[in-house]
């Protein structure tokens, strides 16, 4: 069995990662994406066109295995690089 963080985790670890490589120069703007698999059929995933160093818990969305959008809040889609996440969950 697989062990996964609780969505509540994994929302305050992508938004650590994200303050984090906003801090050090890692990205630009709006630049990055982070993904976090919290299930088998369930990702969590930063949204496009967002900066990664001011996201808040609900900037982030919830797709299925397939990508397709479960949870975002308005004005809010997932990163365009989702299928790339999800290819390397799969690989």
């Amino acid at each position: 069995m697989k062990n996964y963080l609780s969505e509540q985790e994994a929302r305050r670890a992508i938004l650590d990662v994200g303050k984090r490589i906003y801090d050090r120069g890692y990205v630009a703007a709006n630049d990055g994406n982070i993904s976090c698999k919290i299930s088998d059929t369930t990702i969590l995933v930063t949204p496009t066109g967002v900066s990664k160093g001011f996201m808040t818990p609900d900037f982030i969305c919830k797709v299925d295995a397939q990508g397709n959008v479960i949870q975002a809040n308005k004005g809010f889609r997932p990163s365009s690089e989702i299928k790339m996440h999800m290819r390397v969950y799969k690989e």
